[in-house]
């Protein structure tokens, strides 16, 4: 029985324990790192300007949250290209502006201006929500990126929702950092040889039940990046994972059928490093080198694309 009280995709009692698991997930995030976002935001260059965004979406009186972070002597009358970036989080847990870092360095060091938008989250606001606020944002124009969930949905912005909005937006772009690509696949076969703190399988089982919970619709292209057609990417496919990462064969299949399929695929694997390396990394560790080369991939493909 469906009810107005919780989202149709959903039994009562199943949703009631998604719920509690979510509240459960996004309260111990919290607690074990209260100030892990602003720290993020304090290493932010004073050369970037920040600005808090809301971007009207489809829903009438509803609105999307974004940070706009603009490149050094950016100037209305000299407009720049935009990068739409989408933070990771299970696509259950509230974390915009966790990328924040990421975000200003790509606004500085490619001189281009950075959005990074969010997106509804699961189980109250199951799939399709996350890729149709994505499709809203992506009406503003556009390269698009993101880590985690929001490197799969970076997938779907360029590829399907690229193709559905063809005639408004152009998405030359794609950089997916760690990306889940396949919810067919079941999580306890999601393994690799030298795994790295990897996420337990019951927390993988979570998310993935929580944003899909009908398996008939796991094989959707907009919910599982794996199963778009390959003639639907755009120029340049940027699969960039590491190799301790449980999620990394999945996307490492995906850009081997596009590169067999004649698409530009760039592949990067970040060697002896776990998902989400690019967080909390003190200077001078392996993390912190892999984010600094992940940064300088990213800045040269985006000026590549936008031929700055």
């Amino acid at each position: 029985m469906a009810s107005w009280l919780w989202p149709k995709e959903f039994g009562f009692l199943q949703y009631l324990r998604l719920k509690a698991i979510a509240i459960l997930f996004r309260s111990l995030g919290f607690l074990s790192d209260p100030f892990r976002i602003r720290r993020q935001r304090q290493l932010v260059s004073p050369k970037v300007r920040q600005e808090r965004v809301q971007i009207p979406s489809r829903d009438k009186g509803r609105f999307i949250a974004g940070d706009l972070y603009y490149p050094p002597g950016y100037t209305s009358s000299s407009p720049a290209p935009i990068l739409i970036h989408w933070h990771g989080s299970g696509f259950v847990i509230q974390y915009l502006r966790l990328d924040a870092l990421f975000c200003s360095r790509i606004a500085e060091e490619a001189g281009i201006v950075v959005l990074d938008a969010d997106y509804r989250k699961a189980p109250e606001h199951p799939f399709p929500c996350a890729p149709q606020d994505a499709e809203d944002v992506l009406r503003w124009r556009v390269a698009v990126s993101g880590f985690s969930s929001g490197a799969t949905l970076s997938l779907v912005a360029a590829t399907v929702l690229r193709k559905k909005l063809s005639h408004v937006v152009n998405v030359p772009l794609v950089i997916s950092v760690y990306p889940a690509t396949d919810f067919t696949i079941p999580v306890e076969e999601k393994t690799v040889p030298n795994p790295v703190r990897t996420l337990p399988a019951p927390v993988l089982r979570f998310f993935r039940d929580a944003y899909v919970p009908n398996e008939a619709v796991r094989s959707n292209p907009a919910a599982s990046p794996a199963f778009v057609d390959p003639a639907d990417f755009p120029d340049t496919t940027a699969i960039l994972a590491a190799d301790g990462d449980t999620l990394w064969p999945e996307a490492d299949a995906l850009a081997e059928k596009l590169k067999d399929n004649g698409r530009n695929v760039v592949k990067h694997v970040f060697r002896g490093v776990a998902h989400g390396f690019d967080k909390r990394v003190a200077e001078g560790s392996l993390e912190w080198t892999r984010r600094e080369e992940l940064v300088g991939i990213s800045v040269k493909l985006l000026k590549q694309a936008f031929r700055l």
